[in-house]
């Protein structure tokens, strides 16, 4: 009776097939440490692994020619090799809306999402670099704008002071009368100068609590008391009306003394915690990636 067909074993198939596109990308980049004899040796494995004429000397000079091969093409193993096949099926809904091929490599699907990943870090990154840069100037300003009315807070409150002296009785102008009309010139100067005092400290108030509760919507999605918007377009008439615009401008400031350090830590955990992570993260990403 003839001899038993002999084949190789499950890990000698596993090397050949192995073999196969080890040999194929070595030759399709030009190895030139791919020899003749190596391929050669490979090819009497398969050959003989066919006809069933498998034996103890075919596998030795098989195991040392795959023992080159690798060596040839180190340090790319069959493993990143595999990673560069497509093997991998896509979603239908992106190959429908972005037309791309069904079937994608391994290597191929982890590197467009390392380069999604990587974008998104960015935009977050820069939105809140901008966000940060943003809190910071903004009450940079307005600190600015509250310190320097506070002077003129002062100054007016020294001019309804000197007014109710000089045309009250017994030093004592009443607080609900109307300014007149009709008098000396230095009377109606100094109603002017309180006037427009108090139209520039109005403003300041409104725009510290324009840009402060802008900014914290913005940051911590707090929406600050509400208030009736002044109309500056209706001059102040009355010493009452002053101390009016006087009381919303010391309350913005107490507002701005309670809001600016929340909104400093946001700012500070921004810049530094939530900042490096991302940074360091976006430095990452790239070499997980190879």
């Amino acid at each position: 009776m003839p001899d038993a067909l002999n084949f190789a074993d499950a890990l000698e198939l596993e090397a050949l097939e192995d073999s196969k596109h080890l040999i194929k990308f070595a030759a399709e980049n030009n190895k030139t440490d791919l020899k003749k004899e190596t391929v050669f040796a490979i090819e009497t494995a398969r050959d003989a692994n066919d006809s069933g004429r498998w034996s103890a000397e075919i596998a030795s000079d098989f195991w040392a020619a795959f023992s080159l091969l690798c060596t040839c093409v180190s340090p790319v193993t069959i493993s990143s090799i595999y990673a560069n096949v497509a093997t991998i099926t896509r979603p239908k809904w992106l190959v429908r809306l972005f037309h791309f091929s069904p079937i994608v490599s391994l290597s191929e699907r982890t590197a467009r999402r390392y380069m999604t990943l990587l974008l998104t870090l960015l935009f977050a990154s820069i939105v809140l670099g901008y966000a940060v840069n943003t809190a910071q100037s903004t009450t940079a300003d307005v600190g600015t704008v509250v310190k320097d009315q506070g002077v003129n807070v002062e100054r007016l409150q020294g001019l309804i002071r000197s007014f109710k002296s000089a045309y009250g009785t017994n030093g004592q102008y009443p607080e609900f009368a109307q300014f007149p009309v009709d008098g000396d010139i230095k009377m109606l100067a100094s109603v002017d100068d309180m006037v427009n005092l108090a139209t520039r400290i109005d403003e300041a108030a409104d725009r510290v609590d324009v840009e402060i509760s802008a900014l914290m919507r913005t940051l911590a999605q707090y929406r600050p008391f509400n208030y009736e918007m002044k109309n500056t377009d209706q001059p102040d008439t009355s010493i009452s009306q002053l101390r009016a615009t006087i009381g919303k401008f010391y309350e913005r400031q107490r507002y701005l003394a309670r809001t600016t350090p929340r909104i400093d830590h946001i700012a500070l955990f921004i810049n530094f915690a939530l900042l490096p992570v991302l940074l360091g993260t976006m430095a990452h990403a790239p070499m997980s990636c190879a």
